[in-house]
């Protein structure tokens, strides 16, 4: 979907995270700006990504990732998606989150020690304003 509106993102977390420019605090982050999980003990394996709305909430996809209980995914019809505060989510508000730092993250049915890193995609306003127009395509799943 981003591809056709000129956007290329990456088809794994990890090429996704070396295509962000760092955002060093959750005071910075922006809508569409990108939260990454990853293993504690090798922060270069970045295994989970949300994408930041705004007025301190999330959306994340569920389902796809080993870590959660929920089974993967088949397809982009069988995806599952969910909005989530950042309290939820990280256990702190999101003026107290920094990128690099070790939060213990709520998944859907546990809660591990992750390190969190936060990015940004969208360098412009008008990349930022195309996004933001393809909210109005249709979802997998309603919020």
């Amino acid at each position: 979907m981003y591809r056709a509106h000129g956007f290329w993102v990456p088809p794994n977390t990890t090429s996704q995270f070396k295509k962000t420019t760092r955002v060093r605090s959750g005071k910075e982050l922006q809508p569409g700006d990108v939260v990454f999980l990853a293993d504690p003990k090798k922060s270069n394996r970045i295994f989970h990504i949300m994408l930041y709305l705004g007025n301190g909430n999330l959306i994340e996809s569920i389902g796809s990732s080993p870590h959660n209980s929920v089974k993967q995914v088949k397809n982009a019809h069988d995806m599952k998606v969910r909005k989530v505060s950042i309290v939820e989510r990280l256990g702190m508000p999101l003026e107290k989150v920094f990128s690099g730092k070790q939060y213990q993250a709520k998944d859907l049915s546990s809660i591990r020690t992750c390190t969190v890193f936060l990015g940004a995609f969208f360098k412009t306003k008008d990349d930022l304003k195309k996004m933001r127009q393809l909210e109005r395509c249709p979802t997998p799943q309603a919020l």
